[in-house]
This record gives structure tokens, sequence and C-alpha cells, in this order.
């Protein structure tokens, strides 16, 4: 019954520490699995919204090739006009069909073998005959063996129904490119179901095509979720698939999310799922953590515990020992029996401070052939260092002032210094008031607390400190790369598809196609499709630096003469020169053989070449190509205006545009940045020396044949 209440204290600390522990980590749980709800959100809205888009960029084309007259009437100009918008397009749509108002093609490309079939029997060409309106199909298989989505703009001549300018849509590459990208940690992924509940896309083929509740159709967790999707709603969901033979798993749960797609004639549901399994496992090092945490709460509470119960055995024997001080003045004799067994010094000091009395331990202790006890001050016993409080002490205790017990350092006889406790009180010796002395000697007990003491502290700062930096750290590359996804798609969804409709329709427009136009008006579309394909290129090099800085850039490598690339480039930047009063000059030996990435070779001295010309007033720009055992140098000098030294440092910086007074500053920073990174991928370097006033050479070096690089 001792130890009883210092047991319980011990387990209500031990439940409440617990509860602590366990409470945090189902908070952080539940965080953390919000946070990927979140992710999964962004990446579903990013889809949808680059579905949407495309159904919309495609519903303003066809309406407006719907007004034209000569897609009207389906004349030569009328097929012309249809054959150039498919040519602008291809890789977006598989064909371009001209439907008349009795559900027969007039005329479709590129396979015109088609022209005069009746195909007034498909669902989606009698909705058209039934609505006279814009008909987006579900997803169906075409005649050419692939799945599809045709997509119906009404044709209307003078008020009158004349069928529809159509076009099929290859669904499969749609949904890879907005849906395949998608992946929530290692093995989460998007899937899509239409409006009656069937599995339009999925990274599992064996799923596509058949009925969720099928391929589910022993979750029923599954098939609620699908319900709610079906009916157009948004939102987030938990799942468990049971027995999934494509993954071999008996079970498994899922946290998921699912919106809507919305089309002007149709509804499909995207969904994305990631196993809860992975998803918790990206806090596993915080719940080792809180597994060392409690271990350490647990034997710090031992440690209170055991000293708690060690404090009150002390004052327990403190108890005893005045009992049997209590007992040697009834019977000395007793006491000296009793005192000479004890492992304790005791001793018996004098109002002088001499050693009259000291039992076995205390001579054995204290003493040595060379040195006596008996006769000796006891202060001589005591160390230097503490020897001037134990004598005010010792000089307290005799005019009759009570002491707590207190710790003294004291020297044995064999030289070493050991710690004690020492509690004394004064009695009566022969006859004498004298006081009696009890040293417990309690090194080893203070030398194993420092070490322990030592050791947590050690411990709590590593953990917290380990704790601190791995939650940091975890958090900021989360962030990072949900902020790079984000990026990424943005651009290539919301941006490239308008602008190649920009880019087509203005070609189209400035032929003459759909309708005169005048000189004038030819200048300035020319003026839009440049700018366009600038906006493009711009875009197209932000997408490549992320590419290079994820690590998922490939080079597409092959042997070619790097001549052919010098004269193409030459050839480019000729009229600009020309336009310009400038010469440029190409200096190259020969034919010089490189397999390497002649795409990216040629992308990187095109932009060298376009910054010399462009900050070249007068003068004239130098192309000199000199190769050197098994590298090759490309150096473009210029007679321009120069780059301060102060700002060379600033030239390979993404953003980073050098201002110079009285100087439009146009681009936008990235046509350097670019470079170096292509330059590095393909094992090469892009060196600059420039003095302002006196122009700049700019050396690009790669090696003749490329090897990947591990850093890529």
């Amino acid at each position: 019954m001792r130890y009883i209440r210092q047991f319980v204290i011990f387990l209500v600390l031990l439940v409440v520490c617990g509860f602590l522990l366990y409470s945090t980590y189902t908070e952080i749980e539940s965080k953390t699995i919000a946070q990927v709800n979140n992710e999964q959100i962004v990446h579903a809205d990013q889809a949808a919204a680059g579905i949407e888009s495309f159904f919309r960029t495609y519903n303003n084309s066809l309406s407006f090739l719907a007004g034209d007259t000569h897609i009207i009437l389906l004349d030569s100009d009328g097929r012309e006009l249809m054959r150039n918008f498919f040519n602008s397009h291809a890789g977006e749509i598989s064909s371009i069909t001209r439907v008349d108002e009795n559900g027969t093609i007039s005329y479709t490309y590129p396979i015109e073998t088609s022209t005069g079939t009746d195909i007034s029997s498909q669902s989606h060409v009698r909705q058209l005959l039934n609505t006279h309106s814009i008909v987006i199909s579900d997803v169906f298989t075409s005649v050419q063996g692939f799945r599809s989505v045709a997509f119906h703009m009404p044709v209307f001549r003078d008020g009158m129904f004349k069928g529809s300018i159509a076009i099929l849509i290859p669904f499969d590459t749609l949904a890879k490119e907005n849906l395949g990208t998608i992946k929530i940690l290692d093995s989460g992924y998007a899937w899509t179901i239409s409006q009656n509940g069937v599995v339009l896309y999925s990274p599992y083929p064996e799923q596509i095509g058949k009925s969720v509740f099928d391929v589910f159709n022993n979750s029923p967790t599954v098939k609620t979720m699908a319900q709610e999707a079906m009916k157009g709603s948004r939102g987030v969901s938990m799942y468990t698939v049971v027995g999934d033979p494509t993954r071999n798993l008996s079970e498994i749960k899922f946290q998921a999310i699912y919106l809507p797609i919305n089309t002007s004639t149709i509804t499909w549901s995207i969904l994305v799922s990631t196993p809860e399994n992975e998803i918790l496992s990206t806090i596993q090092g915080f719940r080792n953590t809180l597994v060392i945490i409690f271990a350490i709460l647990i034997f710090s509470l031992l440690f209170f515990t055991y000293y708690l119960a060690r404090a009150r055995g002390i004052v327990k024997e403190e108890e005893k020992r005045s009992k049997a001080e209590e007992a040697l003045r009834e019977s000395e004799e007793f006491n000296r029996s009793l005192v000479e067994n004890l492992p304790d010094i005791i001793a018996i000091y004098d109002s002088k401070g001499i050693v009259r009395f000291a039992n076995r331990a205390g001579l054995n202790i204290l003493g040595s052939p060379a040195s006596k006890v008996l006769g000796e001050p006891i202060l001589s016993f005591v160390t230097d260092y503490q020897r001037n409080d134990v004598e005010r002490k010792m000089s307290a205790r005799l005019s009759g002032i009570w002491l707590a017990p207190y710790e003294v350092d004291i020297k044995t006889g064999g030289g070493e210094i050991i710690t004690a406790i020492l509690r004394a009180i004064q009695i009566s010796y022969r006859k004498e008031a004298v006081v009696l002395v009890l040293m417990t000697n309690i090194t080893e007990r203070k030398q194993a607390e420092q070490k322990l003491l030592e050791a947590h502290r050690d411990l709590e700062m590593k953990v917290d400190e380990r704790t601190r930096e791995l939650s940091e750290a975890n958090h900021h590359l989360q962030e990072l790369d949900r902020l790079k996804s984000m990026f990424v798609a943005s651009m290539s969804h919301e941006l490239r598809t308008p602008l190649n409709s920009i880019i087509g329709f203005t070609g189209i427009m400035a032929k003459g196609l759909a309708g005169e136009i005048n000189p004038e008006q030819k200048k300035q579309l020319g003026m839009v499709q440049d700018s366009a394909r600038h906006l493009l290129a711009l875009i197209n090099d932000v997408i490549d630096i992320s590419k290079i800085e994820a690590g998922k850039i490939e080079a597409s490598v092959s042997t070619f003469d790097l001549n052919d690339v010098i004269r193409e480039v030459r050839d480019t930047f000729s009229k600009t020169v020309e336009e310009q009063g400038l010469m440029l000059h190409v200096e190259i030996p020969g034919s010089i053989t490189v397999t390497s990435d002649e795409r990216r070779i040629k992308q990187i001295i095109m932009n060298l070449v376009s910054n010399a010309i462009k900050f070249t007033d007068t003068g004239r720009v130098d192309l000199i190509v000199e190769p050197k055992d098994t590298v090759v140098e490309v150096r473009v000098r210029d007679t321009g205006i120069g780059i301060r030294t102060e700002d060379l440092i600033k030239l390979f910086r993404p953003f980073s545009r050098i201002a110079e007074q009285g100087r439009l500053t146009d681009g936008t920073g990235l046509g350097l940045y670019l470079s170096h990174k292509l330059a590095r991928f393909l094992g090469g370097e892009i060196t600059a020396e420039s003095e302002q006033g006196r122009g700049s050479v700019f050396t690009f070096s790669f090696p003749l044949e490329y090897e990947k690089q591990e850093d890529e």
C-alpha cells in the first residue's frame, strides 16, 4: 500500500498526456486530408476549366464558320475554308463536316470519301434535326475506331435551317491533355463519368466504357458518390473500394472530390481520388516524433514518480533516524553497537570542532595509515572551497539554531572527493554538549542524476529541432510543388488553346478566305498574328523552364550539320538586319557534324543573334563558329550599346531586364535565362563579355556529342 498513491498519480498523468498527444495527431491528420482535398479541387477545377475553355473556343470558331456565306452555300471557297480550318487545328480535331438539313454529309475533310453518307440515324444528328440548335454529343466510338465527341453548330440561310457545320473531337486526346497529368501524391488520379454513370476516362483502361455501378458493384460508398456527381453537384467524399483487381488490393480507402464539367448541351463529372494511406504517410514523421515525445513523457513521469517515492522514503528514513538518535540518549552502548555497523559515516565533534568519535565506516572512509580521524578538526575533511560555509553552519548549530540537511563535498583518506548528505543534531556525549553528524554518500546517485538530466535535455532539444526542420521543409516542398503544378497547368490549358485559335483565324482572314480585306487590314492582321506568335513563344519558354527545373525535359537527339543550322539563322534574320541598316557576317570553317538536340541548339543561337540585333543601332553583328577538340564554340559579337560591368551578373537571372537611359526596354527577361538553362541541359555553357558603348560578345560552347547530364 506504500506506493499506491504515487502509482495512481502516474496513471492519471499518463492518461492526460496520451489524450493530448492523440488529440494533436488527430487534428493534424484531419488538416492533412483537408489540404489534399484542396489540392484535388484545384487540379480538378483547372482540368474542368481547360475542357470548358476548349468547347467555348470551338463554339466561337464554329459560330463564325456557320455564318460564312461560302460555308452556307458550300462552294469551292467554303470547302477550302473548311480544309484550312482543319489544318490549323490538326491534333485537336479529327475531321470537319458539313451536314445538310436531311442529315446527309455534304462534304467532309480529311476523309472526303464519306461525302454523301446518310448519318441521320445517329442520335446526335437526330437531336440536331429535331432542335435546330447546338448539339454536343456524348462520347461514342466513331467509324474510324476511336472514341469521339461530335460538335454540331446549326447553319441557317435567310432564317431557314440548312444543317450544320460539325467537328469530330478525339475524346481520349482531350481527356489525357487535361486529366492525364493530374497526380496527387504517388498514385492519386483523375477519372470522368458521364451523366448516365459511364466511365469516360480512367488511367485503368479496363474501366472505360463501363457503368460505374458495375465497376464498383461491391462498394456502396462509390455508388453514393457517383449518384451525387451525376446530378452535376460538387463535393468532397470518402469511399472504400472492396476488391480492386486492377491494383491487387482487397480493400482500400480513398479521399476524393467531384465537380462538373459544363458544356452547352451536356454535363460530365471529374473525380479525383487519392488513397488515404498515402495521404497519412506524409505525416508519418510527425507521428513518429509524437511517439518519441510520448516515450520521453513516460520516462519523465516514471522519473518523477520514482523520486517522489524516494523523497517520501527519505522523509520516513529521517523519522527513523530521529528515533534512533533519541534512543542513543537512553543507551550509549546500544547506540555504539548500532552505528558501528551502519554504512553511513557517523561522527561526533565537540564545541571546538574536534572529532571525538567516528564509527567504522567513518574511520575507513575518512582515515588512512598516514592520517588519523579522531582528534582531528572536523573541518579538515571538508573541501577547501566549502570550508567557510560549513564553519558558519557549525557555529549556528552550536548556538542552538536548527539546520536542514545539506550536501557537502568531503575528502577521503585516499584523496578522493565524495558528495554526502550531512545531517547533524546536538546531543549529550559523556556529559558534554557535542554534535552528532550523519553523512550519507550520494556521489554515484548525483553523477547518475546529472547524466540523466543532461541526456534528457539534449534529447528534448534534438527532438524539437528535428521536428521543426522536418515540418518546415515538408510544408515548403508541398507549397512549391503545388504552385508549380498550378502555374504550368494554367499556362498550358488557358493560354495556348486560344492563342492557336487567334493565329489560325488571323491566317484565314489574312488570306481573304473569310471575305475581302484591304491592305491596311491585312497589315493589322499580320501584326496581330506576329504578337500572338510572340506570346505563344513566351508561354513555351516559361513551360520549357518549368520542365527543366522539374527535371522532366528530354533531349531529342539527332545527327546534323551545324552549317545548316547557322545558314537557317542567317536567312531568318537577313531581312531584319537589312531593314535596320546593319550587316550580319557569318564565319564557319565548313561542315561540322553534331549529335545533339538540333532544335534546342538553334533556339539558343537564334536568341543570342536576336538580342545582338536588338541592341545594335549601327555597325554589324558577327556569328562565328569554331570547333575545338570535342566541343564547338559559337560566338555572337556585336557593335551595340554594350552592358555595364555591374549589370553583367544580372544577365542570366529570370525576368531580369537591363534598363538603358533613353532606350525602351522590351521583352520579359526570360530569353537569356532559358538559353542558359538549355545550354547547361545540353552539357554546355554561355558566357558574356561586354563594355558599355563598345558592344558585347556572347559565347555558346557545347559538346559535339550530347551526353545526358546527371543534374538534369
